[in-house]
């Protein structure tokens, strides 16, 4: 039983000691490579932000991706989609493979 008590104390005291070091790894920046979210290429006429797998426009209205997806690596909620012309024609240019 002494034995037992000795282990415990003993995981008890080293696991808080790990638990109290301060991450090493220095904060993310905006400009991180392991953020997702892509931002809006220069030159888009209008835009929107990925809402699920649709881009979602300032009406609040959804439009279908027809070039890339807003879903997988730079996509997600958040980031930008939209129309690099002033044209409605078809769907929107999202992230994911559209750019």
């Amino acid at each position: 039983m002494m034995k037992l008590a000795f282990i415990l104390a003993l995981a008890v005291a080293l696991g808080g000691e790990a638990a109290a070091k301060p991450s090493k790894r220095p904060p993310l920046s905006p400009d991180s490579p392991y953020l997702t979210g892509k931002g809006c290429p220069h030159g888009w006429k209008n835009y929107g932000l990925c809402n699920g797998d649709s881009c979602q426009w300032a009406n609040g209205r959804n439009y279908r991706c027809s070039h890339g997806s807003c879903v997988g690596k730079g996509g997600g909620d958040g980031a930008c989609c939209g129309w690099p012309e002033i044209t409605w024609e078809g769907g929107a240019t999202c992230p994911n493979g559209g750019w």
